[in-house]
């Protein structure tokens, strides 16, 4: 009878979960009741150690409907330099939050790949500058943190205009199709 009661209780945690994660910690909540943004953590990152080089590729920002969209600038990538590459990864982030909200967009545009001694990909950081979001792959750390009664989503951040600096410090554009952002509205 015991045993069946556990067992009760460990397949219904979706059902108490939620209320007893709100009564331990109550969420804090917006001025329209929405959940309020909660920093848990930030946290500095280093990509993909063991690669011993790192390329940046940019797809081609031209006319809607033009055959060189989506094409790479330059399809072997941009060589960064050991100097440039720590810029880029200086201004990487992982972000523990709880609450708020996401972008609804992530159409990367850049994309920094890694490179073992054999030539071989090791991992990839893409980064949309329209949304301000970027993913790696395969990930440098898991979605969700907090274990299940208060958990947190991690995400990978960067600071825009540090990044935006030095992608146009080389001569590569930063805002590829981004221009919806910048027209009045």
């Amino acid at each position: 009878m015991l045993a069946a009661a556990v067992l009760a209780a460990v397949f219904t945690f979706d059902s108490w979960q939620r209320p007893l994660e709100h009564f331990l910690w109550p969420p804090k909540v917006g001025e329209h009741g929405e959940l309020a943004y909660e920093l848990v953590s930030e946290t500095p990152v280093r990509p993909y150690p063991d690669a011993v080089s790192a390329r940046l590729f940019v797809e081609n920002d031209g006319p809607e409907g033009s055959p060189e969209v989506g094409v790479m600038i330059e399809p072997q990538g941009r060589l960064l330099t050991a100097a440039q590459r720590r810029e880029f990864e200086d201004s990487l982030s992982k972000v523990s939050s709880r609450g708020g909200s996401a972008a609804a967009c992530f159409i990367p545009h850049h994309f920094l790949r890694y490179y073992d001694a054999a030539g071989q990909k090791v991992g990839e950081i893409a980064v949309c500058f329209c949304c301000s979001g970027a993913v790696s792959t395969p990930a440098l750390f898991p979605y969700q943190g907090g274990g299940p009664l208060h958990p947190y989503w991690n995400e990978l951040a960067y600071d825009r205009e540090r990044l935006k600096s030095l992608i146009e410090s080389l001569g590569l554009p930063a805002d590829v199709w981004c221009r919806e952002r910048d027209e009045p509205r």
